[in-house]
């Protein structure tokens, strides 16, 4: 999905409301109100013939038990679960099976109006006080049906509703116009015959009043700020424009010597394996064993490359089972039962405070790591590679707008910003000079800053252990200070890429800063640094095609030997890499196919000659991506 936003201040206007925003605040709580279990409003299906405009006017937004906004389905069709959906800042719109969205941009919860204008590839949409457009070649107006308000599927909604109006801009007799109980005045009567169900009047004492036969001015509709600067609207160029295969499935791949091929099999060979406990369950130590960080993130990566293949919810269920499992055996839940005394077990190397302040838990998970007779480590790498887990998930549920699941993506988003934070003493962009920005190992000292650290900047995938989560938490939590941090991790990465004559680029697994000629990266390593940098580019972190370009062009032609085996150094030296290694290149180097097409059929050979078994979790994912990249 390509976007691109705008946003422009309307001097504080509730453009074409009809409702001043005093009114909107004296009458919230009034209207035809939804209870989340049953209510719904059903009416004919509509369709529009050219552009839709939607104009909205609430009486509330629904919160969950903690206090906190969720999505609400507003509009839906009943056949195909298309919906319009929002929160007190964002809100997102199903175009056929792409969702597309406009986060953390709106004041809703206190405007209570929302008005969208819907063109070919194109979303604007404002709450009265300020617009925001996005553009994607997926949003057609065409494709939107609406039948039913305050249920999508089998999910209902809570909420309070004053009006809604449909409005089909080629055709003003197309126009569907629903008025709560007291606010008729709103919209004209459009005889559309609605059926409610469970649907509560509160009707206010008196109705609004219409302000703008006072002043028509005030009421002026919103300028789509990409009509007056078009160029700035313009989705940034992506090569999956064009050519789909690179980043979609459907490679024409030779899968008859595959273990599994189809859905069928891979779920076979998975319940043949876990016939009674899904992996890493069984686990009740924290991440003592380390498998918290190795093992889980790969599984949750493979539910959810298996729920993005076949749409099946399924996956993210035993998704969300394993995530929580995770969270219930952090060191601080495993010190409330008992089960670990940090006070007399320490740690000896932890995140600042936790070294200051002795036999307080961290918020994340330990790692064995003996030293000088304390056994018990806490790093960036490990609480990170937990969470990058944990944010495939967050992820694919918000892109996905699977409401069923929003409040444990929003909890887990809650949990991992604790996590991450706990670490923020460990990262630094003044300790070295040259470094964008880098975590450190703290040192044995009770200082705060560059002074608490130690080290060369962390190895490259230890930094985008941290990076991703964060990228996740960035995209979707609004928390200001991670895109710089992303960023600046990045920059980083991409300051110290050696490129050669050839086009190909090497770069270190550890920069030292006066010692140049340290490690070549590997290829097990560098599969965590392709995830990060996979990710940064489809984000927009980065735009540098370049560089993506000659990383691949050295996977395809440096350390591929043509015969289904990678080497096991990035520069093509080392030898050939272990069977394991080579696996991992259908976790994360695979996406490099977005690049160029080449890399999906050298990972199916490797694979076929090192992985043509289901084993062990690296084998899981890496068929998972094949079924992807051939469905």
């Amino acid at each position: 999905m390509i976007k691109s936003f705008i946003k422009t201040c309307l001097l504080g206007l509730l453009a074409c409301t009809s409702m001043s925003f005093a009114q909107a605040q004296e009458l919230q709580g009034f209207g035809s109100k939804f209870n989340g279990s049953t209510s719904h409003i059903s009416f004919a299906d509509w369709k529009a013939q050219g552009d839709v405009t939607i104009k909205i006017w609430l009486g509330e937004l629904d919160k969950n038990e903690q206090g906190q906004y969720v999505w609400t389905h507003v509009l839906a069709d009943s056949n195909s679960s298309q919906s319009v959906r929002l929160d007190a800042n964002s809100i997102q719109v199903q175009f056929a099976n792409q969702y597309i969205g406009i986060y953390q941009s709106f004041d809703f919860a206190n405007t209570y109006y929302v008005e969208l204008h819907v063109s070919d590839g194109r979303l604007t949409v404002t709450d009265g006080k300020g617009t925001a457009s996005v553009a994607d070649s997926s949003i057609q107006p065409s494709s939107m049906h609406f039948d039913v308000m305050y249920s999508r599927g089998e999910v209902y909604s809570a909420g309070i509703l004053q009006a809604l109006s449909l409005i089909d801009d080629a055709n003003s007799t197309n126009t569907v116009n629903y008025r709560a109980q007291g606010f008729e005045n709103l919209l004209p009567d459009t005889g559309t015959n609605f059926s409610l169900t469970d649907v509560e009047h509160i009707v206010p004492d008196e109705p609004p009043v219409d302000p703008c036969e006072e002043n028509p001015d005030d009421c002026l509709p919103p300028v789509d700020p990409c009509e007056e600067d078009p160029d700035s609207c313009l989705p940034p160029e992506n090569p999956c424009d064009d050519n789909d295969n690179w980043c979609l499935p459907g490679y024409d791949l030779d899968m008859s010597n595959a273990p599994v091929q189809s859905q069928a099999d891979w779920d076979y060979e998975f319940n043949k394996q876990y016939p009674n406990t899904r992996p890493v369950m069984n686990i009740t130590v924290g991440n003592d064993t380390g498998r918290f960080a190795w093992e889980a993130p790969i599984w949750l990566k493979a539910y959810v490359t298996m729920a993005t293949t076949y749409q099946d919810t399924k996956y993210i269920d035993w998704a969300i089972e394993l995530i929580d499992h995770m969270f219930n055996y952090t060191d601080e839940e495993r010190e409330k039962r008992g089960e670990i005394n940090v006070a007399g077990d320490k740690y000896w190397q932890a995140p600042r405070y936790y070294t200051n302040n002795p036999g307080t838990p961290v918020p994340g998970w330990r790692r064995h790591f003996p030293r000088d007779g304390i056994d018990w480590r806490v790093e960036a790498l490990t609480d990170g590679r937990a969470l990058v887990g944990v944010m495939y998930v967050v992820d694919y549920i918000k892109e996905n707008g699977l409401s069923q699941y929003d409040d444990k993506a929003n909890e887990y988003m809650q949990k991992a910003k604790r996590i991450i934070d706990s670490h923020d003493s460990s990262y630094s962009e003044t300790r070295q000079p040259g470094i964008a920005g880098s975590y450190y190992y703290p040192n044995d000292t009770d200082k705060y800053g560059d002074d608490g650290l130690y080290s060369r900047p962390l190895p490259f995938n230890h930094n985008f252990a941290m990076a991703f989560p964060q990228l996740v938490m960035d995209k979707w939590s609004g928390e200001s200070n991670y895109h710089t941090r992303v960023t600046n991790l990045w920059t980083f990465y991409a300051d110290k890429m050696e490129y050669q004559s050839n086009g190909t680029c090497t770069w270190r697994y550890q920069y030292h800063v006066s010692d140049p000629n340290t490690k070549t990266e590997d290829l097990n390593h560098g599969d965590l640094d392709i995830e990060f940098a996979v990710k940064a580019f489809r984000e927009g972190i980065t735009g540098d095609e370049d560089l993506m370009q000659c990383i691949t062009k050295s996977f395809t032609t440096v350390m591929y030997d043509g015969n289904g085996t990678y080497t096991d150094l990035i520069d093509g030296k080392g030898g050939s890499a272990s069977s394991e290694h080579n696996t991992n290149t259908g976790w994360n180097w695979v996406e490099l196919h977005q690049f160029d097409p080449r890399v999906a059929n050298d990972v199916l050979t490797t694979l076929d000659r090192h992985a043509n078994k289901t084993t062990w979790f690296g084998e899981y994912l890496a068929w998972a991506n094949m079924l992807r990249l051939t469905k």
